[in-house]
């Protein structure tokens, strides 16, 4: 992190210690060149590129599995943009946007960490 260069680093910073804080279990790494978040698989992955992208991609692993999950996340609020039904994506515009979004995050991964075989 400390040679992150990236317009919105703040947010990434603040949503990559509110990952870490929900359960002790929760390990990072770097993959594409991005924080990368696992228990047993990984399930929440940045793209923060190209600049000033700032996504967090929730996914259920990086093998490829014959799972078909659906995955059902109470999203009242749009949050999450559905790419598949086990991938979806949350953008953030800057750390204001990142902090407002902070508590809906923290229940929305907590649902995705119990529904997504991750754990």
């Amino acid at each position: 992190m400390d040679s992150l260069k990236h317009p919105h680093k703040a947010a990434v910073i603040a949503i990559r210690e509110l990952i870490l804080s929900i359960d002790p279990r929760i390990k990072e790494e770097i993959k594409w060149n991005a924080p990368s978040f696992r228990i047993a698989e990984h399930f929440a992955t940045f793209r923060l590129q190209p600049a000033p992208i700032c996504q967090l991609v929730l996914h259920t692993g990086s093998k490829s599995s014959d799972r078909k999950l659906r995955i059902s996340i109470p999203d009242p609020d749009g949050l999450l943009k559905w790419a598949s039904p086990d991938r979806c994506i949350v953008t953030f515009s800057s750390s204001a946007d990142a902090k407002a979004k902070s508590a809906r995050m923290k229940a929305i991964l907590k649902c995705w960490i119990d529904q997504a075989g991750v754990a």
